[in-house]
């Protein structure tokens, strides 16, 4: 039997997700801009939460540990935006992308993740109650993964 490999331009969720995407940021406030304006400090706290244990996982290279902290962090964002579409949408958008990050994702082989600054940042924005600067740091944070998401990948053998 002959082996192959296999190299992804662009992972299969992208397409659904970036035509989806477009078509909910033109009809629909952003999520992060929302929760910036109805985030209480329980929220807070929860979101500052997950970023410790996203670093904890991270470090440890617990991969499962460190989707589901990922995973809560934007759910709770979501959820404090208060519109419970977008916080579906979100949550079916991690479910695709956590199947993408278990098979071709490099987590083990790289030593520093920027998810985690983001991360703290945008938090910042929403304790400060900026709904723009919310918005516009999730923005970045996502088109960041995205492009990181779209970047081919040298899987392992088949």
């Amino acid at each position: 039997m002959q082996r192959s490999r296999i190299f992804l331009r662009r992972p299969p969720i992208y397409y659904s997700q970036n035509k989806i995407g477009r078509r909910l940021a033109a009809s629909h406030p952003h999520p992060a801009s929302l929760a910036a304006e109805r985030i209480t400090e329980r929220q807070l706290r929860r979101l500052e939460d997950s970023v410790l244990e996203e670093e904890r996982a991270f470090y440890e290279k617990n991969l499962e540990l460190y989707l589901e902290v990922n995973e809560n962090f934007h759910r709770a964002i979501a959820e404090a935006s208060g519109n419970r579409i977008l916080a579906e949408y979100v949550e079916n958008i991690l479910a695709r992308t956590n199947v993408y990050i278990v098979f071709y994702d490099p987590f083990y082989n790289i030593e520093t993740n920027p998810s985690i600054p983001q991360h703290r940042a945008i938090i910042g924005a929403l304790s400060e109650k900026s709904p723009e600067k919310a918005e516009a740091l999730m923005r970045e944070h996502l088109r960041f993964s995205m492009e990181d998401l779209q970047a081919p990948k040298d899987t392992p053998e088949f």
